[in-house]
C-alpha cells in the first residue's frame, strides 16, 4: 500500500468542506483515515474541524484532544480548542489554548487573533508586556468573563 494513498481522499474532503458539503467531507476524511498510517494527527485535526463546522462540537473536542496527544505542535488544533472553549464560555481554557498556539508559533496571525478573542471573555485583566512586538497583552487576575473587557493594546 502506498503510504501516500490517503492524500487524495484528504484533498477531496477539503474540497467538499470548501463547498460546504460537510457530511460528504466526513465520509472522505474517514476514508483517508482508513488509508493513512495509524494515528495520523493531521487527519484527526481536520475531522475535528469538519465536526465543528457541522455543529458537532463534542466529537470535535474529542478529536482535538486525540490529535494533540499525538502532536502538541498543531497550532490550528490549539486554535480550534480555544474556539470551542470560547463558545462554551470557558475563557480561561480558551486563553490557555491560544497561548499554547502562540508558544508553538509566536507570529501566527490566527493564534494572535484567537488570543485577542479569548481575552475579550476574561474578567479583571492586568496589563503585562507580551513577547509579540508592540502588542501589549493582559493577564487574568480573577473573576468571571465579561464581554467587552479590554484586551489587547498596540503600543505607540
Amino acid at each position: 500500500l502506498d503510504p501516500r494513498a490517503w492524500q487524495p481522499a484528504m484533498a477531496s474532503a477539503r474540497a467538499l468542506i470548501a463547498a460546504n458539503e460537510v457530511d460528504d467531507a466526513l465520509i472522505e476524511y474517514r476514508r483517508a483515515m482508513s488509508l493513512a498510517p495509524p494515528n495520523n494527527p493531521v487527519i484527526l485535526a481536520e475531522i475535528a474541524l469538519a465536526f465543528h463546522y457541522a455543529g458537532k462540537d463534542e466529537e470535535a473536542a474529542k478529536l482535538t484532544k486525540q490529535a494533540l496527544a499525538l502532536d502538541n505542535t498543531l497550532v490550528n488544533v490549539h486554535i480550534l480548542q480555544a474556539e470551542l472553549a470560547l463558545e462554551g464560555r470557558d475563557g480561561m481554557t480558551a486563553l490557555g489554548e491560544a497561548d499554547a498556539a502562540l508558544a508553538v508559533s509566536p507570529k501566527n496571525g490566527a493564534a494572535l487573533i484567537a488570543r485577542t478573542d479569548d481575552l475579550r471573555e476574561t474578567a479583571r485583566l492586568r496589563t503585562s508586556r507580551n513577547l509579540h512586538g508592540r502588542t501589549l497583552g493582559t493577564k487574568i487576575v480573577s473573576g468571571k468573563p465579561q464581554p467587552g473587557d479590554e484586551v489587547v493594546i498596540f503600543a505607540p
